[in-house]
């Protein structure tokens, strides 16, 4: 008797739980990596917001905390960080009872690339790549000129939830410009851009090739003024000649007006 007395008590908690449950409200709302977000819970009256931690830790949201503002009975989260993406939760109260949870859709997020910038010598190949740093249920794509690139001979694509690598075979002219890595799922898109440069595969011999002309025509110009320097008579040495022959001249006139 005793045993069917508990389980009738212990069914009616049970149902007085979930009954409970029941009444909460789920919101579910996107949130993105340094973006900002808003949770509307201003249907409820006396609604208070709080940030529960993952031991059960609750805090409630006000002004006085960073990056948090309350409007019209509205929170807004600005600049949002690892901690609201993944290691919290918000919930909605009155007074001590939760009327709502809040259900986080984590949209997606790339690191910023390593190399933001490549330069490849044409007829070479070049690596490009991406990380993702938040996000579920991930697809990555490559576009160029708003175009999205086919896995083939040219372009070899490989990715997985956490990262993709673009790498393009044999790299011409053609291949010189923009590539975007886009991440996306049901949640939003993210995208960085990569530039590529594409180099002249004599770029390098170019400037030697300028030095040896430069070499080549200083050298010309030095010869053809030295065989026009030899072709020409001494100007000097007979004008020397010529002023030592009326000096000598100017002498012997001297000498003689003496004597005489």
């Amino acid at each position: 008797m005793n045993f069917f007395i508990n389980s009738i008590f212990l069914f009616c908690i049970i149902n007085s739980i979930r009954s409970d449950d029941d009444q909460i409200k789920t919101i579910e709302i996107v949130f993105k990596y340094k973006q900002n977000v808003t949770i509307d819970c201003s249907n409820f009256e006396d609604v208070e917001y709080y940030r529960v931690y993952e031991n059960g830790t609750e805090i409630k949201l006000d002004e006085n905390i960073k990056n948090v503002k309350l409007d019209d009975n509205k929170l807004s989260l600005s600049d949002l960080r690892s901690e609201d993406l993944r290691e919290v939760d918000y919930v909605c109260k009155t007074g001590d009872q939760i009327v709502a949870r809040i259900e986080k859709l984590i949209g997606p997020f790339i690191y910023v690339p390593e190399k933001p910038s490549q330069t490849v010598t044409e007829g070479g190949n070049i690596e490009l790549s991406c990380k993702s740093l938040y996000g579920d249920e991930l697809s990555w794509k490559w576009l160029k000129n708003d175009t999205e690139l086919v896995e083939g001979e040219k372009y070899v694509i490989k990715s997985d939830q956490n990262s993709t690598t673009l790498t393009i075979n044999a790299a011409t002219e053609d291949d010189k410009g923009d590539f975007v890595c886009e991440l996306s799922n049901s949640h939003g898109t993210h995208t960085e851009v990569i530039r590529v440069r594409v180099k002249d595969a004599l770029a390098a011999l170019w400037p030697f090739l300028a030095i040896c002309a430069e070499v080549f025509i200083l050298c010309m110009i030095i010869l053809i003024y030295e065989k026009k320097c030899v072709k020409k008579p001494n100007v000097n040495e007979e004008e020397m000649e010529q002023a030592q022959n009326l000096m000598g001249k100017d002498n012997e006139l001297k000498k003689r007006t003496t004597k005489a």
